[in-house]
């Protein structure tokens, strides 16, 4: 009995470890962009590394 008790806890703390990191992961990537690169900035930069 005690075995499946430490079982059944362990189980509960990897969920929660696994549900942290995927709640951060989530807020990290929320699809939110400031704007910051212009698309011809980023095909410039794609040119420029595909010459070299």
């Amino acid at each position: 009995m005690l075995l499946q008790r430490s079982q059944d806890v362990e189980f509960g703390v990897w969920s929660t470890v696994f549900g942290i990191f995927r709640n951060a992961w989530v807020k990290a990537f929320n699809g939110n962009t400031d704007n910051s690169i212009k698309f011809r900035d980023a095909f410039q930069a794609f040119l420029k590394k595909r010459k070299t």
